[in-house]
């Protein structure tokens, strides 16, 4: 009471001592005017200290209170809190047109009760009556006058300039007296849309006076007026002008007195422009920018101030961590880099969080609370658009994990609090269902967050994101499914009553397996290692359950989600679902099925169909990669039994394909598939070893076993029992042969018995051939096994008129491989004469030859019996004689590949002393012959020039042999021009 009274006192004194010190000395006619003069002077130093005195009994006064959404919020304070603690009682009255303007009513205003109400009852004349209107009317603006600079004052303390205006009420109710009488009306005008709009025009307000921004603030520069008006305009352009300027302003200046005035402007519309967004008509890319460019200036400003900026830092860190998650993403890398610059080093930042925890926590508390309510009621938001509050909610959400992250263990516990005023309202649990995908995605991660770092806290809200969680796993958009599937992961390692929240039958298998039967919708690889984590957290009671038939469902959901996924564009996500696949068939088999006969009939199960689609299938997903993942599941396979028997399975199921005589095209690729499979099981990948070039000798030295693949090693059962899969394949192929030789299968059977032969090692490979001709002299295994195997296939070919080079190929490779004697290779390549006296099978043996020329057997063949002077005659007849074509006056030569083979395997024989010096001497000019028929070739497109027809020519095929013998021949020039 004392207080009030001296205050009393107090305010009267100041309102007479700057009336009477501003009177002028001029004459008057009326004495008892109070104040002498019309001029508003003194009205203005009394504003001007209200003004000061607000400013700073603002920031004593609502040192505690959170930090305040919107200009209406901030009002509603001022008017509750504020006018309680200033004039001891709250407002009668608060109205708002909702664009800026507010008007405050106190029907009984405290420091208007200070005025003698004489003047208002004394009756006089009526002259007099009015001198005394006008006087009492001076008397109440020069009262009012300090409390109208003091709401100023605070409400610019508080981040609102306004203009701020205070009338007389004339048609209240009579009162009895002046005091009583004293109701005054507050006029506030922020002239504002948004609830950060600061000295901005952007909707015209209720009276025709705009805001001076010379009452806000007196001390600014010029300069700077000017820069800070621009960025207050709602013209983007205009905006992103100013921040150049204001950054360049900040460069010159080289004191920070000069700056330091910049920041409380800043501070108060930072949270604004780094989450500006206009209209829906708008430009996104201009909202873009004007984040951009305010988080560039903030940068500059930031660097500079650095310490400066701590008074501010409570009031802008929740902005600057919802900045951080800005979905432009160089406004949030600038952001995210000043804030990393100014505070080195993780706990700093923490540090910096903590210290400001409580306003961050309200004000994200306030922005999920007021963004979910627009965005239901949307008739309360005209003026903002849906994206506006969409990406504020989705800032606010992601700023919130942001914040969950800089604490630890300990801290986090001071903060239950909080989070439970968010978990307990319905509105953080209702984001999941807005239809928005960003909203979505950023409530999953803000939930992955509050399940890993506040356990103890979720575990009082199981009920609400269990069943959530795993009711979306069928998610098909690609930012929201991996979250999906992490969050659910986090779940089932933190919790182990997770299950008991769900309805198996109802909510979680039908849509497991419906996203599965549709290829995980595109999201292969943000689940491809969740699903086996899954199947090993789900209880073994439901997997066992014939209820629930889960493994079938799974598998085959699988499979048909495998077989959905088509073009090569998709062959990542094929091969990432069919290596989950195997993952989860050999973690079923290990753990569900102990006996050797289940185990049998469930891999044949799940593999047999896969690789009947495999072969067949030619749009099927997986025909590129099966074979790498089926070779990797076979390696897991024990005991060893269970290894052979599918493997005999596989077998059985190839030939009863083959046997069903499907399309002549369809057999071909399914001999190319078996062939591709096959070759996989028996001759598996080896992994490249892995060296470094900074590496020690030593290490070097043992560089090809350091990081060697033990998988990759068969033991020697697993050996023994592929050469026996290897001898059933031969027969089985040969057989086919046999059987269909009058068939065009039969050249896809004979490529797959000759490739299977030549892809083992040596070693095996003579086991193989040894066993099919089932003969113990060794020396006699390559003859028998040409006339049980390859001289049958050989007489089928020719009288096929097929090609019969891989034939030829694998009797010489036999011949060679069991190193046979002379009189053995005599006689097996001179009944290959006879079966074919073609002078084109004749070069193309002596090519076939001439390329294991290292071996004493070929070597005589060669050199004693007269070939090599024979075929050299026979290219020299060539390359001098030609027919001419009378018709089409073509030079008619019979040039074949084997030709050019042969001359190459000539000339890459000299290495090993095979030619004599007249032999080479024959090769080099025959080679020059062969290149002027080629310079012929290349001038027969001219008018009325011959054409050389090369026939049975593989152009490839040519210009790769012909190459190869010009390297040769100009070397031989040039060694022979280097001795001379």
């Amino acid at each position: 009471m004392v207080d009030e009274t001296l205050f009393d006192y107090l305010h009267m004194a100041i309102v007479d001592h700057y009336c009477n010190d501003v009177i002028k000395k001029d004459s008057t006619d009326n004495s008892e005017v109070i104040v002498g003069s019309e001029t508003p002077t003194c009205f203005l130093y009394l504003s001007q200290l209200g003004y000061r005195v607000g400013y700073v009994l603002s920031e004593r006064i609502s040192k505690e209170s959170p930090l305040f959404r919107d200009e209406l919020n901030t009002i509603k304070y001022l008017c509750k809190e504020l006018w309680l603690n200033l004039f001891k009682k709250q407002v009668d009255n608060l109205r708002t047109n909702h664009q800026g303007v507010y008007v405050i009513q106190d029907i009984k205003f405290r420091l208007l009760q200070q005025i003698s109400s004489s003047l208002s009852q004394n009756k006089t004349s009526a002259k007099t009556t009015k001198q005394n209107s006008n006087n009492f009317d001076k008397l109440h603006t020069a009262y009012l006058s300090y409390s109208v600079g003091l709401i100023r004052g605070i409400l610019t303390n508080l981040g609102y300039p306004c203009r701020v205006t205070a009338e007389i009420i004339d048609h209240l109710p009579s009162p009895t007296s002046s005091a009583k009488a004293a109701s005054t009306s507050l006029l506030l005008q922020t002239n504002g849309v948004s609830p950060f709009t600061l000295l901005s025009g952007d909707i015209t307000s209720m009276t025709a006076e705009g805001t001076n921004f010379d009452e806000t603030d007196h001390d600014l520069d010029p300069e700077l007026r000017v820069i800070l008006r621009k960025l207050t305009k709602k013209d983007s352009t205009t905006k992103i002008r100013a921040f150049d300027e204001l950054r360049d302003y900040s460069e010159e200046c080289e004191m920070d007195d000069k700056i330091r005035p910049i920041l409380p402007f800043f501070f108060r519309y930072y949270r604004k422009w780094s989450m500006y967004f206009r209209f829906r008509f708008s430009l996104q890319d201009q909202d873009q920018r004007v984040r951009d460019e305010c988080q560039s200036t903030f940068d500059l400003i930031g660097m500079k101030m650095k310490k400066n900026l701590l008074p501010h830092l409570k009031s802008i860190l929740p902005t600057w961590l919802m900045a951080q998650c800005d979905s432009y993403a160089p406004a949030s890398s600038k952001a995210k880099y000043l804030y990393t610059k100014l505070f080195s080093g993780e706990q700093k930042q923490a540090e910096v969080v903590y210290y400001a925890r409580k306003e961050i926590m309200s004000t994200l508390a306030d922005e999920l609370s007021e963004c979910s309510d627009a965005l239901k009621d949307k008739k309360q938001n005209e003026l903002e658009t849906d994206d506006s509050h969409e990406r504020r909610l989705t800032q606010s959400l992601l700023a919130l994990s942001l914040f969950l992250n800089y604490f630890d263990s300990n801290k986090l516990s001071e903060l239950h609090d909080n989070f439970r005023q968010i978990l307990d309202s319905g509105k953080f649990w209702k984001l999941e269902k807005f239809k928005s995908k960003q909203i979505q995605s950023s409530f999953y991660r803000c939930l992955f967050s509050l399940i890993r770092l506040m356990p103890d806290l979720m575990k009082d809200y199981l009920t609400k994101f269990i069943p959530l969680i795993f009711s979306a796993i069928n998610e098909s958009d690609p930012t929201i499914c991996p979250l999906v599937w992490t969050d659910l992961l986090e779940c089932l390692e933190t919790f182990d009553d997770c299950w008991s929240h769900i309805n198996y039958q109802k909510a979680f298998l039908p849509k497991l397996w419906a996203f599965l039967r549709h290829g995980c919708y595109g999201n292969v690889f943000g689940v491809k290692d969740a699903l086996l984590s899954l199947i090993s957290k789900i209880p073994s009671t439901v997997i066992e359950d014939k209820t629930y038939n889960f493994i079938e469902n799974f598998f085959t959901s699988m499979e048909e989600g495998m077989l959905l996924i088509k073009g090569r564009h998709q062959a990542n996500n094929a091969n990432a679902l069919l290596k989950a696949y195997m993952d989860c068939v050999m973690y079923i088999l290990d753990q569900y099925y102990k006996e050797l006969e289940q185990k049998l009939i469930f891999i044949n199960d799940r593999m047999l169909p896969l690789i009947r689609v495999y072969l067949t299938d030619k749009e099927c997903s997986i025909r590129n990669v099966y074979p790498r993942q089926y070779l990797y599941l076979l390696n897991t396979l024990k005991p060893q039994k269970l290894y052979n028997d599918h493997l005999n399975n596989v077998l059985l199921l190839f030939s009863s394909i083959i046997n069903k005589q499907p399309p002549v095209d369809d057999l071909k690729y399914i001999f190319e598939q078996a062939g591709h499979l096959f070759e996989t099981v028996l001759l598996p990948p080896k992994q490249k070893s892995l060296r470094f070039a900074s590496s020690s000798p030593q290490l070097l030295n043992n560089g090809d076993t350091l990081f060697a693949d033990d998988s990759d090693e068969k033991s020697d059962e697993q050996n023994d029992y592929l050469i026996e899969l290897s001898i059933q394949l031969c027969r089985l192929c040969f057989d086919y042969c046999l059987k269909n030789k009058d068939e065009i299968s039969y050249e896809y059977s004979l490529d797959l018995f000759s490739h299977l032969l030549s892809i083992n090692n040596e070693q095996n490979s003579k086991i193989i051939i040894t066993k099919l001709t089932e003969e113990k002299d060794v020396n006699s295994v390559a003859e028998l096994f040409y006339l049980n195997y390859e001289k049958p296939l050989l007489v089928i070919s020719i009288e096929k008129q097929s090609t019969l080079d891989h034939v030829l190929q694998l009797t010489i490779y036999t011949l060679n491989l069991f190193n046979s004697s002379a009189q053995c290779v005599e006689r097996v390549l001179a009944d290959l004469i006879k079966l074919e006296s073609s002078r084109r099978f004749y070069f193309l043996l002596v090519s076939i030859v001439c390329r294991y020329e290292s071996s004493p057997s070929f070597h005589t063949w060669l050199q004693h019996h007269g070939v090599l002077e024979q075929l050299l005659n026979m290219t020299a007849t060539v390359t001098s004689t030609a027919d001419v074509d009378q018709l089409n006056n073509d030079l008619v030569l019979p040039v074949s590949v084997e030709e050019f083979q042969l001359l190459s395997s000539l000339l890459c024989s000299e290495k090993s002393k095979f030619l004599t010096e007249i032999q080479k001497d024959q090769v080099v000019y025959l080679a020059c012959r062969l290149f002027c028929q080629k310079n012929q070739q290349q001038q027969s497109d001219k008018p009325g020039s011959v054409t050389v027809t090369c026939q049975n020519v593989n152009d490839t095929d040519l210009m790769k042999n012909i190459d190869h013998v010009a390297k040769y021949l100009f070397e031989r020039i040039y060694s022979t021009f280097e001795k001379k």
